[in-house]
């Protein structure tokens, strides 16, 4: 196996743990009343971008390597999926939020 392989699959698998890491936060604040009526804090979902941005520095790393950009979609989508998660109410991290 390439390395541009190794890089580009290492770098998928980032993302898509940072994709179901929003989707499992998003699925707790949506079922908020089974969880005592607390809101998770926001900090969990701004830390899951780290995770995101590390996988699109390593997929554009082995996209250098395999001289193919079109391995860059996945990670890409990957941010605007996370953006379109950001217009949900969020709270301050440091505060709880208590659901009404």
């Amino acid at each position: 196996m390439s390395r541009g392989v190794l890089f580009t699959a290492i770098g998928w698998f980032l993302s898509a743990d940072a994709i179901l890491g929003a989707f499992a936060f998003l699925m707790v604040r949506m079922s908020v009343g089974e969880f005592g009526g607390r809101y998770p804090p926001d900090l969990i979902f701004f830390l899951i971008w780290p995770l995101l941005l590390a996988g699109v520095f390593v997929s554009y790393h082995g996209s250098l390597l395999l001289h193919k950009r079109t391995v860059l979609l996945f990670p890409f989508a990957g941010i605007g999926i996370l953006l379109y998660m950001l217009q949900y109410l969020t709270c301050v991290p440091w505060i709880q939020c208590v659901a009404p």
